[in-house]
């Protein structure tokens, strides 16, 4: 298993201040882009990439097939589009399919399921299953289990194609705390059975609040980015297709409109993107 890198502002030690200042509900996370919200060039992608996902493809199973699969997973009360409930007091959590993709009958014959979970107790987790098909049913040949992601309990994921016939899950995480919000998106996808991470991309970033509070002229170093990502599907029979960011906002008070593009490492299956969110120590007025 690729060993998951983290950056220096997720780890246990960074992540200690959530323990003083609440982290963001769900709706106070950074929101994601719909498409219509997207740059014209970033949606005609965005669509191409959603298009088939369990909207006009054949499956070589039915509906059935995959509900027998989440009761024998999670018990009767499973559904496929409800949620339902799971366990009881501190431990009770609401359960629901949160993405999926059945095996099909051409040259994909793997499906991927992802059931997120939410709790007010706790942080919200999502399993993630590979499936394929048996004369018995729908049964899952890789997973993983209770991953941690998303904020105060809240977890989502979608479905994302990023290559002829590569699939993966995109699963959003974010926090305030001291006047700096952080969103991101982790990128996975399954290899050789395990769930790895390919690509960990900040999505928003904006230091207004803390640098305002710790002084007057914070203008020089405020730091407010949004990114949108997507994949450059030109040629759709690529392996692997680029992945595009597009950054706007303002970086050390000056406007901002970038576009970087990064081509996948399959060596070391991942987007070479770098970690962590912008360093605030470049800015010219930074403390």
């Amino acid at each position: 298993m690729t060993p998951r890198r983290r950056w220096p502002w997720r780890s246990a030690a960074a992540l200690g201040l959530l323990s003083l200042v609440a982290a963001c509900r769900p709706g106070d996370a950074p929101e994601k882009q719909s498409v219509a919200s997207l740059p014209a060039d970033a949606a005609s992608v965005a669509r191409s990439d959603a298009a088939g996902i369990d909207s006009g493809e054949a499956w070589t199973t039915s509906k059935a097939s995959l509900l027998d699969f989440l009761h024998r997973t999670y018990g009767r009360e499973a559904k496929l589009v409800s949620p339902w409930r799971d366990g009881a007091g501190e431990a009770a959590r609401e359960l629901r399919v949160c993405a999926r993709r059945m095996p099909l009958a051409d040259d994909q014959p793997e499906g991927l399921l992802a059931v997120c979970s939410q709790s007010e107790f706790g942080s919200g987790s999502i399993d993630f299953f590979q499936l394929t098909t048996t004369p018995n049913g729908l049964r899952a040949i890789a997973y993983a289990r209770n991953v941690e992601t998303g904020a105060n309990g809240w977890s989502d994921a979608r479905l994302v194609r990023f290559g002829a016939r590569r699939w993966g899950f995109i699963d959003h995480g974010g926090f305030q705390a001291y006047g700096t919000l952080i969103g991101w998106d982790v990128l996975r996808a399954f290899r050789g059975g395990q769930l790895v991470e390919v690509a960990t991309i900040h999505t928003d970033f904006d230091n207004d609040g803390a640098e305002c509070r710790r002084r007057t002229d914070c203008a020089e170093t405020k730091i407010s980015i949004e990114s949108y990502h997507q994949f450059d599907a030109a040629d759709r029979h690529a392996d692997a297709w680029p992945l595009v960011l597009r950054q706007r906002g303002v970086e050390c008070g000056q406007p901002l409109d970038r576009t970087l593009r990064y081509d996948f490492d399959a060596a070391g299956f991942r987007y070479p993107v770098p970690d962590g969110p912008p360093d605030e120590t470049r800015c010219a007025g930074a403390e």
